[in-house]
C-alpha cells in the first residue's frame, strides 16, 4: 500500500477522533454547568389560588415579598375557605386551609377549625361572605380584605355585617404559606 495513502487515512481518523474527543469534553462541561444550576438554584413550589384574578408573574423577591397580584389572590382564596361555610362544604374548605397553611401554624389551625366544625354541624350554621375591597402590602405578605359576612341558621339568614380580616403569609422554601387570619376592627382596617 502507498504510504501518502495510509497517512491520508490516519490523518483523517485522528481528526475523526479529535473532533469526537472535543465533542465529549464540550457536552462533559455542559453537563457539570447544567447539574450546578439544578443543585445550586433554589427549589420554587408555586401553590394556583382556587381564583385568579388575571395574570401575574411568580417571582420572590430579595427580602421574601410575594407579587402582589399572587398575595391578593391567595388571600382572597384564604378568607373564601375560612369564611364561606356550610356543614356540607366545612370538610373541603378544612383540607384547603391546611394546604395553605405553614407547617409550625397546622396544629393550631387543625384545632381550630375541629372546634368551629363540631359547632357548625351541631347548629346548622353557615356563613357567606361578600368581598368588597383588598388592600395588600407585598412588602410584609400582608393582606388586609373588607366584605360582608352573612351568618345563617339553617335557611334564615341572622346576620349581616360588615367584617375586615387580615391575611399574613411567609415564605417557607420558596412556598408561599399562611401563617395567621384574623379578624380586625372594620374602622381600623384601612
Amino acid at each position: 500500500m502507498d504510504k501518502g495513502v495510509f497517512d491520508l487515512k490516519n490523518i483523517s481518523l485522528l481528526r475523526q477522533r479529535n473532533i469526537a474527543l472535543l465533542a465529549m469534553v464540550v457536552m462533559g462541561i455542559a453537563l457539570v454547568f447544567s447539574l450546578a444550576i439544578l443543585f445550586t438554584r433554589g427549589e420554587t413550589t408555586i401553590i394556583v389560588p382556587s381564583s385568579i384574578s388575571g395574570q401575574y408573574q411568580y417571582k420572590i423577591s430579595s427580602k421574601g415579598g410575594a407579587n402582589l397580584a399572587y398575595l391578593e389572590d391567595m388571600a382572597v382564596a384564604t378568607a373564601y375557605n375560612f369564611l364561606n361555610v356550610s356543614p356540607e362544604t366545612f370538610a373541603y374548605n378544612k383540607l384547603q386551609i391546611l394546604r395553605l397553611t405553614a407547617p409550625s401554624r397546622r396544629s393550631f389551625v387543625l384545632g381550630l377549625l375541629e372546634r368551629t366544625k363540631a359547632l357548625v354541624k351541631a347548629r346548622n350554621i353557615s356563613t357567606a361572605f361578600r368581598l368588597r375591597r383588598v388592600l395588600a402590602n407585598a412588602k410584609y405578605n400582608k393582606v388586609k380584605i373588607f366584605g360582608t359576612l352573612s351568618s345563617y341558621l339553617g335557611t334564615s339568614r341572622v346576620s349581616v355585617e360588615q367584617k375586615a380580616y387580615e391575611v399574613s403569609f411567609d415564605f417557607i422554601q420558596s412556598t408561599l404559606l399562611l401563617v395567621n387570619f384574623k379578624e380586625i376592627p372594620y374602622a381600623d382596617a384601612s
